[in-house]
């Protein structure tokens, strides 16, 4: 009974890596203002390109991306697991990502711990045109109104994060949408910070779920209060994604990998 057991959640952690789904979430705020209600946004996170996650299926995970046919496109870091050597044929097939107004990404850990710092990171980034939001941010303007999407550095970056260069210029009247790779810093996001939405990859969503195998590396049990986009101290919401690809083993197990379309919808939340 045992071995039949272990050998069904070996079956089924192989194939649920290839087992992707849409997360849709919907975000509705006062402070969106009318040009945008129904703006849509993807976030992907945890690629990590390797051998268990080929170049092959990057193409594949680029197509999906393409049919959502999204207003913006941001990526949350950790786009190689180890291998350096994956950085310029990934994002060559990135940069063949589609959206209505732009692509958006921070790094992740791996991304600086295995890349001299991210700087090859960074150069393929741009190459695809990518824009990269460590520690900065743009502002988005459509007929007279604007929203900010920012960005801060990972923790395993030797510069320190710079919330106030990624929401610079943001009041509490404007609609600011951050991206983190790590959702712990969402702990540490000062209060009166005008952060509406914070996006965050990391987790895997525990990859080995019921295992706890990689959720102890990957701050499990933060991400999991935040996952389903629990309010932050200061009245805004962050999303952690499961991410798609996977580090050390080629295996899920009730943590599917994910693709998040996110629309935002001008009106009052219920509380």
């Amino acid at each position: 009974m045992i071995e039949t057991v272990l050998v069904a959640v070996t079956a089924w952690s192989l194939f649920e890596p290839y087992w992707f789904k849409t997360k849709r979430v919907r975000v509705i705020s006062g402070k969106i203002p009318s040009a945008f209600s129904g703006l849509s946004v993807v976030f992907v996170s945890d690629i990590h390109c390797s051998q268990t996650f080929s170049l092959k299926r990057v193409e594949g995970l680029v197509r999906r991306i393409n049919r959502l046919k999204a207003d913006i496109v941001v990526f949350g870091g950790d786009y190689i697991t180890f291998e350096p050597e994956y950085i310029a044929p990934l994002f060559e097939r990135l940069k063949n990502i589609k959206s209505a107004i732009g692509v958006f990404g921070v790094l992740g850990n791996h991304d600086y711990d295995h890349d001299e710092g991210g700087k090859i990171t960074r150069l393929n980034m741009e190459k695809a045109g990518i824009k990269i939001l460590d520690n900065t941010g743009y502002w988005i303007e459509k007929d007279g109104a604007r929203i900010r999407i920012g960005g801060t550095v990972d923790e395993a970056s030797e510069m320190e994060r710079d919330i106030a260069s990624a929401i610079n210029g943001a009041t509490k009247d404007d609609f600011v949408m951050l991206v983190s790779h790590n959702p712990s810093y969402a702990k540490k996001l000062p209060e009166d910070a005008p952060v509406d939405l914070m996006l965050c990859g990391h987790t895997h969503g525990g990859q080995l779920r019921p295992l706890g195998i990689l959720a102890s590396l990957a701050n499990k049990s933060f991400g999991e209060r935040y996952n389903r986009g629990a309010k932050m101290k200061n009245g805004g919401k962050v999303y952690v994604s499961s991410g798609v690809g996977m580090v050390l083993v080629p295996l899920r197990l009730f943590a599917r990998p994910e693709v998040m379309l996110i629309t935002l919808e001008k009106g009052e939340e219920k509380k």
